[in-house]
């Protein structure tokens, strides 16, 4: 359990491998955040309280925007990489070996 450096947000780690957010004084919910798929250890708040990292049992860290305009921008960002990866798989010739991609010798015929 930590406290935002303006004393405005709770955060609590929990068991799920969410983080759940709460406002202040009020212990009002606020949101909750789940990135991690084991246990959240740890949260903490940036200094200027716009970012949580978390570290979790799953062996992850991740530290995630807590203003709207940042999540939004890092969604943009993330739909970017995306697309451009998706692009850069698309242009890849067949038997080329990307991601995912099996490639199994050509046959050939016995006693060759």
């Amino acid at each position: 359990m930590t406290s935002s450096p303006d004393g405005t947000q709770l955060a609590v780690a929990c068991g799920d491998g969410s983080v759940r957010l709460y406002g202040m004084p009020a212990m009002t919910p606020a949101r909750t955040i789940t990135t991690h798929r084991d246990e959240v250890m740890q949260a903490a708040f940036s200094p200027d309280g716009r970012r949580l990292a978390t570290a979790s049992l799953d062996k992850s860290v991740h530290v995630a925007p807590l203003r709207f305009d940042e999540l939004y921008a890092e969604a943009r960002r993330l739909r970017a990489a995306t697309a451009n990866e998706e692009r850069a798989f698309a242009r890849q010739p067949a038997g080329a070996g990307g991601p995912g991609e099996v490639t199994t010798p050509p046959k050939t015929a016995p006693g060759s």
